[in-house]
């Protein structure tokens, strides 16, 4: 459970004996969602004041500590607004705690998401996700309901690995009739474009006739992220591009959690 030195507990309604713990332990104000018959109220000053410390401290059951705070879960509570940042880029707010100031994209997250299906949905690895949200955790424990996580930054560029082929063809003058036949194999207009809905592990395939000599290019992206997402065309084709663009013969690489591969090799489609 995540929280600032200004978010208060509710802690107590009437039917609760609490008497032993008369010290007064609130520093801020209660939030808005808190319900109406709370008598004790306790504050969250760090990351360590989780829900199994104040109903510890407290002597209260897990079911009636959440059923006191009604927008809230032990796996983030909610979080406050914050102020938006200086960089031109209108931040919707409330952000996760500790967002960084660069952000150009914005997720808000929903019921049931997870850090997998936020970075899945932006097309961006789990390990970005926590590095721009880094009070996410390497368990996602402080992701926050109904608040907007950074899924880009300023001028980010995605990094990529990419292994050139040393067997197949090289591209030579077919070079411009695959770049044109990525553009056609990601351009939305079939179930067997590489763009569209990936399901987890898919894997989509194009297969082009070269113009010169007796051969045919072959291109591969398969969705590693663990979770079913989509592929936008832009994205498909940044993605296709890489290995024809960066090895004279072909290759496979990576690029956030996306594998493809792109050949020219000898027969026909």
């Amino acid at each position: 459970m995540k929280g600032s030195t200004t978010l208060v507990l509710a802690l107590a309604s009437a039917h609760l004996t609490v008497a032993s713990r008369g010290t007064k332990r609130q520093t801020g104000p209660v939030d808005s969602s808190t319900t109406p018959y709370c008598t004790y109220f306790d504050t969250v000053y760090s990351k360590y004041d989780d829900c199994a410390y104040f109903e510890d401290f407290w002597g209260i059951s897990h079911q009636d500590f959440i059923s006191w705070l009604f927008q809230w879960t032990c796996e983030g509570t909610k979080p406050t607004a914050t102020t938006t940042a200086g960089n031109g880029i209108a931040t919707p707010t409330p952000t996760q705690l500790g967002m960084v100031g660069n952000c150009d994209r914005f997720s808000l997250v929903a019921e049931g998401d997870t850090c997998q299906k936020i970075a899945a949905r932006s097309g961006i690895s789990e390990t970005q996700l926590r590095t721009w949200n880094p009070s996410l955790g390497s368990n996602c424990k402080g992701l926050w309901l109904n608040a907007y996580t950074c899924v880009r930054t300023i001028g980010f560029v995605p990094p990529f690995n990419v292994s050139c082929s040393t067997t197949s063809k090289t591209w030579g003058d077919n070079q411009p009739a695959a770049l044109d036949s990525v553009g056609l194999w990601c351009n939305g207009d079939s179930t067997a474009d590489g763009s569209g809905d990936l399901t987890t592990a898919q894997i989509k395939y194009g297969c082009y006739n070269a113009p010169f000599g007796q051969n045919k290019m072959e291109f591969w992206i398969r969705n590693d992220f663990g979770i079913g997402t989509s592929l936008s065309v832009q994205r498909c084709n940044d993605i296709a591009k890489l290995a024809v663009n960066q090895c004279q013969r072909g290759g496979d690489g990576t690029v956030e959690s996306w594998y493809f591969k792109a050949t020219v090799t000898t027969g026909r489609c």
